[in-house]
């Protein structure tokens, strides 16, 4: 089975810092993670991707990335 999962990067906010954002797009869950300096682009959101994941604890494994306007979509496949 696979699922799809959109990322997008959040500009910073005077009470917040730069955020990407993580959910599926069918089924709900979403996560914020503070905004990797150290990483690139794509690297930054496969990471708040694989935080996703692993809060609601699937098994997946990212197989397939591509980048939109904002962010970038990622297909997990089950690893089960």
């Amino acid at each position: 089975m696979s699922f799809a999962i959109v990322t997008k990067y959040i500009s910073p906010t005077e009470t917040k810092g730069a955020r990407i954002s993580a959910r599926f797009m069918v089924g709900g869950g979403i996560v914020f993670i503070s905004f990797p300096y150290e990483l690139n682009s794509e690297e930054r959101h496969r990471a708040a991707a694989n935080a996703l994941i692993q809060k609601y604890n699937r098994e997946l494994t990212i197989t397939k990335s591509s980048d939109s306007i904002n962010g970038y979509v990622f297909i997990a496949e089950q690893t089960k």
